[in-house]
């Protein structure tokens, strides 16, 4: 895995007791069945722990069916039910984080969640800070902004270095982003990362630059631009 959603744990727990799990809920008299499973645990030098896992959950939903009969007759018959399976591998620092293939994943942030007593939601990044701080040692391959006071409110600009663009480069540069394509080096390795606003990060590496790779840079760098919470 090399990209996921970042989800925040408010909360704190060092394990997740899998033997809860299968569980199963009712739902319109169907019985569908929810899982995680540890697939492996390491403890880095600094001593923070990383765990790495399956989930998957069942799900239910209607589908429409059409027929044609004989006379070319289109018939709506009842709509049928069907379960599906969602699964997806998720990783993380116990109490601090946890990463999930994609936004349609999340039901492992509420797995894990309700498993360790605590509410996991996705992160929100400041990628106005990340980018001020990586401005002289980063190459810009890509940026989305809005709330900009201009003819164009938001946008998403592709190049070689879209912030040095004659034309737009300021606009983006002044404006809120919610997304940065950026290479850079971090450790001696050469990155290529992008990330989101929302707390989507996909990045690139060596060979070998997957799962634990992608845990330890978001945990070592990433989570430093974590927005500070708003006041309701």
């Amino acid at each position: 895995m090399n990209a996921g959603l970042v989800g925040r744990v408010h909360g704190e727990f060092e394990d997740i007791d899998t033997a809860q799990f299968p569980q199963t809920r009712q739902e319109r008299g169907e019985n569908l069945r929810s899982t995680l499973q540890i697939t492996d645990k390491v403890e880095n030098i600094s001593g923070t722990s990383i765990i790495v896992g399956n989930a998957a959950e069942q799900t239910q939903s209607e589908v429409e069916s059409v027929q044609i009969d004989e006379d070319g007759n289109i018939i709506e018959k009842e709509p049928s039910t069907q379960i599906e399976t969602l699964s997806t591998v998720f990783a993380g620092v116990p109490g601090q984080f946890i990463l999930v293939e994609s936004s349609k994943c999340t039901f492992a942030f509420d797995l894990i969640g309700k498993a360790t007593g605590t509410m996991i939601e996705p992160i929100q990044f400041n990628l106005n800070a990340l980018a001020a701080d990586f401005q002289e040692d980063a190459e810009f391959w890509m940026g989305g902004f809005y709330d900009h006071n201009g003819m164009t409110s938001n946008g998403v600009a592709y190049g070689d270095d879209v912030f040095s663009d004659t034309e737009l480069g300021d606009s983006l540069w002044d404006s809120s982003k919610n997304q940065l394509g950026m290479d850079f080096e971090y450790n001696t390795e050469q990155i290529r990362l992008r990330i989101t606003e929302g707390g989507y990060v996909e990045a690139h590496g060596s060979d070998d630059f997957e799962t634990l790779s992608l845990v330890r840079l978001v945990n070592d760098l990433l989570l430093n631009y974590e927005s500070e919470p708003t006041e309701e």
